[in-house]
């Protein structure tokens, strides 16, 4: 069994591009049975202006390549 050793790190907004195609790739090779709703362009702009300015977001990195991402989006609690 081999192991794939990786880095995790914050991302930023100069990863947008890879980290939306990542996203796209890996929701039409996994989830082939929804359709595809929204362009490339579109993915991209969601990622930056929803995602990566509204959330904590961290990237998988392998060999200087992100291999995958999270999210967190951190609600205020009312006291």
């Amino acid at each position: 069994m081999s192991t794939t050793k990786f880095d995790i790190k914050e991302a930023d907004l100069s990863q947008a591009e890879e980290i939306a195609s990542l996203f796209r790739r890996s929701r039409i090779e996994m989830l082939p049975f929804l359709p595809v709703l929204h362009s490339k362009e579109e993915d991209l702009a969601f990622l930056k202006e929803q995602v990566l300015s509204r959330q904590h977001v961290y990237v998988a990195m392998v060999a200087d390549r992100i291999a995958g991402f999270v999210a967190f989006f951190e609600q205020k609690r009312k006291v």
